[in-house]
């Protein structure tokens, strides 16, 4: 009778253990799995991010390398339309041109070939000028490819041309081998419009194979790496295809592709088996239009969940071996943990990253919640450190032009809100790089940004290119804008020569913030009339 009570107690007991850590440990792997997956997705989506945002970085520098000699150019062509097809004064502004050209270049190391090109119709079908590098890094001229030669549809000639001006405005065109220097490259073209009227183009060619290595360079996992596409899908680089591969001739397993590698689905998963081995690749676009992807074997990428799964399974086995009492006890320890653990997974899953995990045990519970917690800080750094790098300027650490265009995109919903801008523009940036270095020019931009940042302490301080910044000063009175103007002013000429020229304006109510920096810009001119009169040896 004892020994049978003794039985039904023991099987009640172990019964109740193995359905108590069969439910826990079910409902903590299932959640716990679904949790490490997404993490370990979002780890992929992430590194492609970084990697791309590294990348254009590298493509952001070159387009500021050709504004840098597009806006010299600009503010060096006269407003006189006659001039324009005048051989000898278009003679003299090339070779003004040509030496910020050739500093560019030789500043820019990816470059393989600057050039300026004017409108055939205007001058000659060969005018301009077109700098090759060589083997010692200098830039030489080279014959100017014949324009009227070629068909304006024959795109591996003179596409770099005719694409742009199409376009209306700065243009990266996808790879393609230029037939006219033997070179497989990348270009970033400007075109010069003035009255309507075409003037010409602007234009850096980039080797394609620097990029390639770029992407080579990328890995993720143990054996995951990345590939680039262009814009029409087409594969340029990958580990299978190093020699790149168009999307009418894909294998049967990266059918589907298409629509990712065109960056339609930027961000998403696409699954596929190659050589019977599952694979994922994730997708974003690149600052050229182009598609840079990241491939990690699928087992690589689960492998932290398996483990846990692993893990689990061996919990559960050692519990169900150990006495009545103290099963009990640990399932009830590990279902506490768990349950913690299962919920503070779905806030992440929420994407509410600050959810705070408590379990400091020493078990695989313990070493899971350190896992987690460990995921949550690096992903909060590296979501900190590319919004960094998104917005801000890495010589002054003031935000940058595309913090600007976002701020101006997020101020378009705001409503009744007074706001005053200040522009300003360096005197003498050009002056000081030629004739005292970089270094000192850069120098300058520094004194200058302390300067904003002391009289707009509060405020959006923007470094919008190399020498323009804006000031947007928001819920302010007239009164208090116009001093903290008249503050950056005493501090802006306290030197002989005043760091910069300065613009401004203040509206009540503002709608239209890119309004009020044109009024700002052009009172800014207005200074800086005054100034080129009081120091004309800084006239650029």
């Amino acid at each position: 009778m004892k020994r049978s009570l003794h039985k039904k107690i023991l099987t009640l007991l172990l019964g109740s253990v193995l359905i108590t850590v069969v439910l826990a440990g079910g409902a903590g792997i299932m959640n716990a799995s679904r949790v490490v997956e997404a993490d370990s997705r979002q780890i992929m989506n992430l590194t492609c991010e970084t990697k791309t945002q590294e990348i254009n970085t590298w493509l952001l520098d070159i387009e500021q390398s050709v504004d840098t000699i597009y806006c010299f150019a600009d503010s060096q062509l006269e407003g006189k339309r006659e001039l324009w097809s005048d051989e000898d004064y278009m003679e003299a502004y090339t070779a003004t041109i040509k030496d910020v050209m050739e500093n560019v270049a030789q500043s820019t190391n990816c470059a393989l070939s600057v050039y300026l090109r004017f409108n055939p119709e205007l001058l000659t079908s060969t005018s301009g000028i077109f700098l090759v590098k060589k083997e010692d890094g200098t830039f030489v001229d080279e014959p100017m490819t014949d324009l009227d030669s070629y068909d304006p549809d024959d795109r591996e000639h003179v596409g770099w041309y005719y694409e742009p001006i199409e376009n209306g405005g700065p243009t990266w065109m996808d790879p393609y081998e230029n037939k006219n220097i033997g070179e497989e490259m990348i270009s970033y073209v400007i075109p010069i419009f003035r009255d309507d009227m075409v003037i010409g183009v602007i234009g850096m060619d980039i080797d394609l194979n620097l990029l390639k290595e770029k992407v080579k360079a990328i890995s993720a996992y143990d054996s995951g790496y990345a590939l680039l596409a262009s814009a029409d899908g087409d594969i340029i680089y990958s580990k299978e295809y190093p020699k790149g591969r168009k999307v009418e001739e894909f294998d049967v397993a990266l059918r589907g592709a298409e629509d990712y590698l065109r960056g339609e689905d930027e961000g998403d998963i696409f699954s596929y088996y190659w050589h019977g081995e599952k694979r994922c690749m994730v997708f974003q676009y690149l600052e050229n239009g182009m598609t840079l992807g990241i491939v990690a074997p699928a087992a690589e990428i689960n492998k932290t969940r398996d483990h846990l799964v692993v893990q689990c399974v061996a919990i559960l086995l050692a519990v169900l071996s150990v006495a009545t009492l103290l099963g009990i006890r640990l399932t009830a320890q590990m279902t506490k943990p768990l349950y913690e653990l299962t919920q503070a997974a779905r806030e992440i899953t929420k994407g509410n990253w600050n959810v705070a995990i408590r379990c400091e045990s020493e078990d695989e519970v313990g070493v899971l919640a350190r896992t987690l917690k460990e995921a949550i800080k690096e992903l909060n750094r590296c979501i900190t450190h590319i919004s960094n790098l998104a917005y801000t300027d890495n010589l002054t650490g003031l935000h940058n032009r595309h913090y600007m265009e976002q701020y101006c995109s997020r101020y378009a919903e705001k409503k009744d809100v007074d706001v005053g801008v200040v522009f300003c523009d360096l005197n003498g940036l050009k002056y000081s790089n030629d004739h005292f270095g970089h270094a000192a020019g850069d120098e300058l931009i520094c004194s200058f940004a302390e300067i904003l940042k002391a009289s707009f302490p509060d405020d959006v301080c923007c470094r919008m290119s190399g020498d323009e910044f804006v000031v947007i000063a928001s819920s302010k009175t007239e009164d208090e804008f116009l001093q903290m103007v008249e503050e950056l002013r005493c501090l802006n000429d306290e030197k002989e020569v005043p760091y910069a020229s300065i613009g401004f304006c203040w509206r009540a109510e503002a709608v239209d913030i890119d309004e009020l920096i044109k009024v700002a810009e052009d009172g800014m001119y207005q200074d800086k009339k005054l100034f080129y009169k009081k120091f004309p040896m800084y006239r650029r």
